[in-house]
């Protein structure tokens, strides 16, 4: 598949991806739910990324991005998510950015940030096809 043309396959496949992940881990299925029920943004892009995504067994850590469409948006996306947070055993490093942030990171292949590591290790909660679009953007 293409990434810069097949959005709405890609998302098929990241949505079965993510259903076969959050089925064998109850505890991150339910920090999952708890933050889509809490969030209250019309646009975002919900994603894992980093050693958690491979790791048969239990990461250090969960990596979480959280895209947001402005940047007056960040704080109380980060605030929310990371009092769901607390309420789990799981170690949780939560990441929310604004999509101008995105685009960018996305500009700057040769160094190391956050959206450099998504790509070639990430599972998409919500926002596949506009995952794939900014990428196609921004490359």
């Amino acid at each position: 598949l293409n990434y810069k043309n097949n959005h709405a396959e890609l998302a098929y496949v990241e949505a079965q991806r993510t259903s076969a992940y959050l089925r064998e881990r109850k505890t991150f299925s339910l920090f999952v739910k708890d933050a889509l029920e809490k969030i209250k943004q019309d646009f975002f892009i919900f994603l894992m990324f980093g050693s958690a995504v491979t790791k048969k067994r239990k990461a250090r850590d969960i990596d979480i991005l959280f895209i947001v469409k402005d940047k007056k948006d960040v704080p109380m996306s980060e605030k929310t998510l990371q009092n769901i947070a607390t309420s789990f055993s799981i170690a949780f490093d939560i990441h929310v950015i604004a999509i101008e942030s995105v685009y960018e990171m996305l500009g700057k292949r040769d160094q190391i940030n956050i959206m450099n590591e998504t790509l070639n290790n990430h599972l998409i909660i919500v926002g596949a096809e506009n995952y794939y679009r900014v990428l196609q953007y921004a490359r």
